[in-house]
């Protein structure tokens, strides 16, 4: 796995550089962006069904979910490729470096996914490890990575002052009803089905535990 330590510290250069940059481009954890874009949950699912969230013809997006294991188990949107990361050999050997956790994670999405220029819509549960997994793909060469910003499950609303909404009016704030995201806000379709091809294939048997 050395082979990767050289993409791996590039890309930490990569991101103190264009950190100033990256910033003033935005994203929910202020984090520095090197891929392509951020897209909400609602655009992710018209992409993946239509080519586009304006219907045009395009290529299809791929959308893949980092989350862990567990998480992807209990629930993921129909289609969704999985390599969970960074917890992506955790269960098995939680002593791996960070560099071979990026190296698992390319790998695995390019032998999945070969043409760079295939849309990729990067989910995880809040927007948060979701960024870090876009930033390693576009350093890989993948010229059209999104971070769908609202995750799986989502964060609670909040006003402008930072304070969290009970969007619900049920007096709780922080239940289900006040997240955004995938499952939660936007309401849209997924699934606790199981596809050996979209499953992380060198731990498949942690699946059905």
């Amino acid at each position: 796995m050395k082979r990767v330590n050289g993409m791996f510290l590039a890309l930490g250069a990569s991101l103190c550089l264009a950190s100033t940059s990256a910033l003033a481009e935005g994203n929910r954890y202020d984090q520095p962006r090197l891929y392509h874009s951020e897209v909400s949950a609602s655009e992710a699912f018209l992409l993946t069904k239509n080519g586009n969230a304006n219907g045009k013809a395009s290529k299809r997006a791929v959308l893949l979910d980092v989350r862990s294991i567990p998480e992807y188990a209990s629930g993921h949107p129909e289609g969704a490729l999985h390599v969970p990361y960074p917890r992506i050999h955790d269960t098995v050997d939680p002593t791996l470096s960070a560099e071979d956790k990026a190296t698992l994670l390319v790998d695995a999405v390019t032998a999945a996914v070969p043409d760079k220029d295939t849309p990729i819509l990067v989910m995880c549960k809040t927007g948060s490890r979701s960024i870090a997994a876009s930033n390693l793909l576009a350093q890989a060469g993948y010229t059209h990575v999104r971070n769908i910003w609202e995750g799986f499950e989502g964060r609670t609303k909040t006003d402008t002052a930072g304070n969290e909404l009970d969007l619900n009016n049920n007096g709780v704030v922080g239940d289900a009803g006040d997240l955004d995201g995938w499952k939660n806000a936007a309401g849209l379709p997924y699934s606790t089905k199981l596809h050996p091809k979209l499953i992380y294939k060198p731990f498949q048997y942690l699946y059905y535990q």
